[in-house]
């Protein structure tokens, strides 16, 4: 029995036991299996901090490939071998999944998909700010801005200064009448 065979009798059995897994497994219809060049993997929960299994997915069409029962590197490296057409592993970070397609598909090259990267540079960014924590001024407000400006701001000679014009001399006439 191969991993995905076990795996696939087991999710079935276990996928009934909450509300949000009303379909059984076995009611899916097989897939069709073609050659996948570019394979991803990726853990899921079966039971949210206790199970997980590990799901394949052909990146050209998006959808899944087969399901394991687990997500141990021996039977990632099993099913790889069984699949000799994977020229691309995109994973996550897992350490398992790393050396489980450093053994079944060495010929294979391992690379990140964007979510997963983006986490690893968020993830730097996090760590070299918090070593330069120390370094970082506070930032400025809007009133430390204005205050910078008005003391940069030359003063405007009296020449320079806006001439009163018509309407400003009748809109003073008028708030003086009121």
């Amino acid at each position: 029995m191969t991993p995905s065979t076990r795996s696939f009798t087991t999710l079935q059995s276990r996928s009934t036991d909450g509300p949000h897994r009303q379909v059984e497994m076995g009611s899916l219809p097989e897939p069709q299996l073609r050659p996948v060049p570019c394979l991803g993997v990726d853990e899921f929960a079966v039971r949210r901090g206790r199970t997980y299994a590990t799901i394949f997915i052909d990146m050209n069409s998006h959808r899944p490939v087969d399901v394991l029962v687990d997500r141990a590197a021996h039977n990632l490296a099993a099913w790889l071998r069984d699949h000799l057409e994977v020229r691309t592993v995109c994973r996550d970070r897992a350490g398992s999944f790393r050396d489980g397609a450093c053994a079944g598909a060495p010929q294979a090259q391992q690379v990140a998909d964007a979510r997963h990267l983006l986490h690893n540079l968020a993830e730097a960014v996090e760590r070299i700010v918090g070593r330069h924590r120390a370094d970082l001024r506070e930032p400025l407000t809007m009133t430390d801005t204005l205050k910078a400006y008005v003391m940069r701001a030359p003063a405007r000679p009296a020449s320079a200064r806006p001439t009163e014009t018509s309407v400003d001399r009748s809109r003073t006439v008028r708030r003086s009448n009121r």
